[in-house]
């Protein structure tokens, strides 16, 4: 039922007559042939070189009805005269009209698109397995000379992509196209970072081809899988003539335990003394969390918290606990108002915010906005 409905709508395309720039399949009723008569140059029956300049390739009916698809095609109760056929490619129409005639099926295969081409029209003419065989085996076969830039390979994937689940020798076949763009992903350019097979691959080599090709917008679409990695390839690529990163941004990268993009990390701060939430890229704005150090004690009646900081906090700062934001409002150390509260010494830090202290014994972060 689904081949019928696809071959319903391939005719349906053919209703409009071609232009001239069309390639053509025109279908004779009165040359009646037998199979037998078939040679090498008996053009009369398959004849593409008389009339190259027009584009045409002359076919008879009564021969081509041996298959499947023209069978169907011509038994179709269309309101079409079906004296003619446009396909993409005429050679591929050649080739697979030769093996409908009986002749032995060796198309000269000369690059990917003339082998997508007949790969494509064979499964629409529903070509027996012999065909789809040979043109998959000398595909894997002929791979090195079939697939020589990563262009190639990509316009391989998108026509393979569709028969991964069906069968897996063509999830083989994409396996190798992997490989291929692995191997030569020093040739991807910034055009190429949204095709199929180029987001494949490793995310750390998609974030270096970004981060290296100077194209640090494109790293708002993906997450850091290891923040080291990240960090070695910001410091391998990072040229300050690039204006990218402030030396803010970058000292920010740098003192980071662990970088994200995902706010529902934010939980797990305490497993880190510093922590990057990159919020966006280009222009570059992220928070930088840094362990401030533990709750010893609070006092509820004005908002006080107890805590021996392990790096400086100002007055002017801002502290993120237990999932809540907090702004200071003093700092104290013995009784003594402060602007400053040094590592080494208990102070007591009293918040604007004195609802919902947060409890004791739970990890307390710096927050800093990083431009």
């Amino acid at each position: 039922m689904q081949n019928q409905q696809k071959l319903l709508e391939y005719i349906q395309s053919m209703f409009d007559e071609p232009e001239y720039s069309d390639f053509v399949i025109l279908f004779d009723n009165n040359i009646n042939i037998q199979t037998d008569d078939l040679t090498d140059n008996n053009t009369d029956i398959i004849d593409i070189s008389s009339l190259p300049e027009e584009g045409k390739l002359y076919l008879n009916k009564s021969i081509l009805v041996s298959n499947t698809f023209f069978k169907q095609y011509f038994g179709l109760p269309i309101d079409h005269d079906k004296k003619f056929m446009k396909v993409e490619s005429l050679k591929a129409a050649n080739d697979l009209s030769w093996y409908i005639y009986g002749g032995q099926f060796e198309p000269n295969i000369n690059d990917i698109e003339e082998l997508l081409d007949i790969m494509e029209l064979a499964e629409l003419w529903m070509m027996p397995d012999e065909v789809n065989d040979y043109l998959f085996h000398y595909f894997w076969d002929n791979f090195v000379k079939i697939i020589t830039n990563i262009t190639e390979a990509n316009m391989a994937y998108i026509y393979l992509y569709k028969y991964i689940m069906v069968q897996q020798r063509f999830s083989d076949l994409v396996n190798k196209l992997c490989s291929f763009v692995h191997a030569n992903k020093e040739n991807i350019t910034t055009d190429m970072f949204d095709w199929p097979l180029v987001k494949m691959l490793d995310p750390t080599d998609i974030i270096e081809l970004i981060v290296k090709n100077n194209a640090f917008e494109r790293l708002n679409d993906f997450d850091f899988p290891s923040h080291t990695k990240f960090r070695s390839i910001i410091t391998k690529y990072y040229h300050q003539n690039w204006n990218i990163l402030s030396p803010n941004a970058l000292f920010a990268i740098h003192r980071a335990e662990y970088i994200t993009k995902k706010k529902t990390d934010i939980p797990i701060l305490s497993n880190f003394s510093s922590y990057l939430l990159v919020e966006i890229f280009s222009p570059f704005k992220a928070i930088l969390y840094t362990l401030l150090g533990t709750i010893h004690d609070k006092i509820e009646s004005d908002g006080t918290i107890l805590i021996k900081p392990l790096i400086t906090i100002n007055k002017n700062d801002v502290l993120y606990i237990d999932r809540t934001i907090y702004e200071i409002k003093d700092i104290c150390w013995n009784g003594t108002p402060l602007d400053t509260a040094l590592p080494g010494n208990i102070y007591a830090i009293t918040f604007k915010d004195s609802v919902n202290l947060p409890n004791t014994q739970v990890s307390a972060h710096l927050v800093e906005q990083i431009y």
